[in-house]
């Protein structure tokens, strides 16, 4: 899994030491990072989409601070981690107003924000692959796998069904299907994936999600059979 960072600080200082920590960290771990670094909240929330699995927030910035900027983050996305870092404990512990996972307070070791980030990460993993992370319009959207109805491919793109909304994406199903790999997804046909948790109906060789009916293939009408019977115990 590769772990999305965002580190929102207005100190170039302590942008790059935290930068620093997490990237050792990753290496001492044998983890996989992708860190984005915020100047300000202001910066983090215009445009806010659900990508990141961990906020690195300082609550003291210019424009707009970590709090508010937490807040509104928590309008959009309920799951990701946040950890505040400040020299205030007292701003700190104001994090269980928006769910904060953690704080750690100015000047940071690295022992203490390596312990700090464990934590955090430990959090993170209990969720780990509960959603896909998906291209939208403006960046990126966290689609919990709960709303995935199926996903089919269509002219060398996948298409990622929801009820009231579809994404396209440039991916193999073979790729899709090792992402999915442990969850209630099956692949009924050479070009489709579906949510058992959302089948309605099975015929002799189609498989229904409420109105849409989806081909269920020869040679993939046993293992998905087994696999309905299986998650129906």
């Amino acid at each position: 899994m590769m772990y999305q960072i965002a580190i929102v600080e207005d100190e170039k200082e302590f942008q790059q030491l935290f930068q620093k920590y997490v990237k050792r960290y990753a290496d001492e771990n044998h983890l996989e990072v992708n860190i984005s670094v915020f100047p300000d909240g202001l910066d983090l929330t215009e445009g806010y989409s659900s990508q990141f699995d961990v906020i690195l927030m300082d609550i003291q910035m210019k424009h707009q601070d970590g709090m508010t900027a937490a807040k509104l983050v928590r309008e959009h996305d309920e799951d990701v981690a946040i950890m505040f870092i400040t020299t205030l404990a007292q701003y700190a512990l104001h994090g269980y107003e928006v769910g904060a996972t953690d704080y750690v307070l100015k000047p940071v070791e690295y022992e203490k924000f390596a312990f700090r980030l464990e934590r955090v990460l430990r959090h993170v993993k209990k969720k780990d692959h509960d959603y896909l992370i998906l291209p939208a319009q403006d960046g990126q959207d966290r689609v919990l796998l709960s709303d995935v109805l199926y996903i089919e491919v269509v002219h060398h793109y996948l298409y990622v069904h929801l009820k009231d909304k579809e994404y396209r994406i440039r991916e193999t199903i073979g790729n899709m299907e090792e992402e999915l790999e442990g969850k209630p997804f099956v692949r009924c046909d050479r070009s489709v994936i579906v949510n058992l948790s959302k089948v309605t109906k099975i015929g002799k060789d189609t498989v229904e999600i409420g109105s849409v009916v989806l081909p269920v293939s020869r040679s993939r009408k046993k293992p998905f059979l087994e696999a309905v019977m299986e998650y129906k115990k």
